[in-house]
């Protein structure tokens, strides 16, 4: 049910970035103003993360999954269903919606929070709480900048094709077949990649991936070569995801579902902000160059202040002195 959860969430998420070009010229707004578009549909999801009922996260990867198979899946689908006209792929996406949550509400397990004696109690108290451990906050920090970058580079990916490569709806919602392959791939399967070599250094290897192939791929001489450095890139993302999960989630025993309302909060925070700029450095700069520009900077500015955090060194022994709840040691989802 995870999965299926994820891979209708992904669908609406994703789907925006085909029919961007087609939703710009049915409303007749700029291609800069079209950001504006991802950004109402990702404030939503960031504002409703934060009240979002407890429950401890399993199979990060598989769940992860979910929304990595939507591009493979769900985001074709959706642009062949946008060929008739861009109002069917949303009507659809409610339907399946709507089975999908009275799927959860008769099948998926409830799981009470666990707490320690004596920890705060209500939202409040459990942000509170959270809050106190330094490196919690600046992972999280560091997480919303990272997500940032990589939202806009994907929310604007179909502007980007259809506006350089003339591509279709349609046309757009294959070529991010592509795109959704590596990252269900990674997703996956990387755990075992993860284990062999390390957290931290899977970690260093996501960032020096990604700072590589977005600063390449603007610079791509045809459609084939931009769609090979764009799969890469998300190859590289669905390593990452279940590293990020596993550190956030390693901050405290207690209140994990909160952190996980918190990661996904900071995820369409950054899928807002980037919507609010990617429109403009579209506009403003040469093909894809200010786009992915602002995607390199903010994974930098991420690396740095994870960095800065402890992210790449050994994690901290169990218990160790910083003001925050109990701390396990990062294991990958």
């Amino acid at each position: 049910m995870a999965f299926a959860t994820m891979f209708v969430i992904g669908t609406d998420t994703f789907l925006v970035a085909p029919m961007l070009p087609t939703l710009a010229d049915t409303f007749d707004v700029s291609t800069g103003t079209s950001g504006w578009m991802v950004s109402a549909y990702a404030l939503g999801f960031a504002l409703f993360a934060l009240v979002a009922p407890e429950a401890i996260m399993k199979t990060m990867g598989i769940a992860g999954a979910g929304m990595s198979i939507s591009q493979v899946v769900g985001v074709p689908v959706g642009g062949w269903l946008a060929a008739s006209s861009w109002h069917v792929p949303f009507f659809v996406i409610a339907a399946l919606s709507g089975v999908a949550w009275l799927l959860l509400w008769k099948v998926f397990p409830s799981v009470p929070p666990a707490r320690a004696q004596g920890a705060a109690t209500g939202i409040v108290g459990t942000y509170a709480e959270l809050f106190k451990s330094k490196t919690f906050t600046w992972y999280l920090l560091a997480y919303l900048v990272y997500q940032t970058g990589v939202f806009e580079t994907i929310s604007f990916i179909g502007s980007w094709l259809h506006k350089d490569f003339d591509l279709g709806v349609s046309a757009v919602g294959a070529a991010m077949t592509a795109l959704g392959v590596g990252m269900a791939i990674t997703s996956i399967l990387g755990n075992r990649l993860i284990r062999r070599i390390g957290e931290q250094r899977t970690l260093a290897v996501v960032f020096t991936g990604l700072i590589v192939i977005y600063s390449a791929v603007p610079f791509a001489a045809d459609l084939g070569l931009a769609i090979a450095g764009l799969a890469a890139g998300s190859a590289v993302l669905g390593l990452g995801y279940p590293i990020f999960m596993a550190m956030l989630l390693a901050r405290t025993t207690a209140a994990r579902g909160t952190v996980s309302s918190l990661s996904t909060t900071a995820l369409y925070a950054g899928t807002t902000i980037g919507g609010l700029v990617g429109g403009v450095l579209l506009t403003e700069f040469d093909g894809f160059k200010g786009v992915a520009g602002f995607t390199v900077l903010a994974l930098a500015a991420s690396a740095v202040i994870f960095g800065a955090a402890g992210a790449f060194r050994a994690p901290e022994p169990a218990g160790a002195p910083e003001g925050a709840p109990a701390e396990a040691e990062p294991t990958a989802a």
